[in-house]
């Protein structure tokens, strides 16, 4: 069974295959019901989600603010993060200053083993 995210009014919902934490919900048991996605930040957890995407064993979103938000697997990368991280089951915030121009929508791209965010071809990042 894969992984599913999907938003409402919102808030972001993610159950199945949880083997490396991509669902995001701190652990790594396979969740049948529908379940609450939350930062470790309340005061981002106030602010709506908008776009979200799972990769294989990773997944991948962006709140209203604009803010790029990863999880799951990262034994490749994938999660724009140091590869000594090999995974983390909550979502963790993705800084990076050439997706910073807020004025531009951020999209995102996953595949099995990698993710790409990008602002209309302008700038592009992508995590293999």
């Amino acid at each position: 069974m894969p992984h599913t995210l999907e938003i409402v009014d919102g808030k972001l919902y993610a159950y199945g295959d949880n083997g490396l934490g991509q669902l995001g919900l701190g652990h790594n048991k396979r969740v049948f019901e529908k379940s609450l996605v939350l930062t470790n930040d309340p005061e981002k957890d106030s602010i709506p989600w908008v776009n979200a995407s799972t990769g294989r064993f990773h997944s991948v979103a962006i709140k209203q603010d604009g803010s790029l938000w990863v999880w799951g697997d990262n034994r490749f990368g994938q999660l724009a993060q140091n590869i000594d991280i090999q995974l983390s089951a909550k979502p963790i915030q993705v800084l990076y200053p050439e997706l910073e121009d807020k004025t531009k929508k951020i999209e995102l791209i996953t595949g099995y083993y990698f993710t790409i965010f990008y602002q209309y071809f302008e700038n592009a990042l992508g995590f293999v």
